[in-house]
């Protein structure tokens, strides 16, 4: 159960970017290909007693090309990659990924605030979202991610689940 949760986790932080948060800013103000910069580089965090999470983020074009690999006792055991683009509108983030069993992975996203972004993620085999996620930059060198998961429910649960620190290592 705890690895399904953290593979689960995994995914939403990856490729997370939540629609049904507020904006706390004018939206017009936020650039969200600017915006997307903060997290360029090497993050890492602690997933459990010797798992921790890597994810690389490395500028494409005006948005990322991200890659996560999740690892136990060293060793990698998941990799995903993908690319976090911007909408025709540039007001929005959208994220194609791929698992590692080829089923497609999409996030519709956008920072809320300067520090805040939020999306909900759509996997390839459902209709409607089954996550929503919020990282939120607590430092330039430290954010905070935490998720809801729906499954294949219609509402979300009133709670995130837990948070998850990245530190960047690079």
């Amino acid at each position: 159960m705890r690895k399904s949760l953290i593979i689960s986790l995994c995914l939403a932080l990856i490729f997370g970017l939540s629609l049904n948060l507020s904006a706390q800013s004018n939206e017009k103000e936020l650039d969200q290909a600017e915006l997307l910069k903060q997290f360029i580089g090497t993050w890492q965090a602690e997933s459990g007693k010797d798992s921790v999470l890597v994810i690389e983020f490395t500028p494409q074009f005006k948005g990322l090309y991200a890659v996560q690999e999740n690892k136990a006792d060293g060793k990698t055991y998941a990799t995903y990659k993908g690319v976090i683009g911007l909408s025709d509108s540039k007001e929005m983030t959208i994220g194609a990924f791929i698992d590692n069993d080829g089923t497609m992975i999409f996030d519709i996203g956008k920072f809320v605030t300067k520090n805040k972004y939020a999306s909900e993620r759509y996997f390839g085999n459902v209709t409607h979202a089954a996550t929503s996620l919020e990282w939120e930059l607590t430092t330039p060198e430290t954010f905070v991610a935490r998720f809801k998961w729906r499954g294949k429910g219609m509402t979300w649960p009133c709670d995130w689940g837990w948070d998850i620190t990245f530190r960047r290592i690079d």
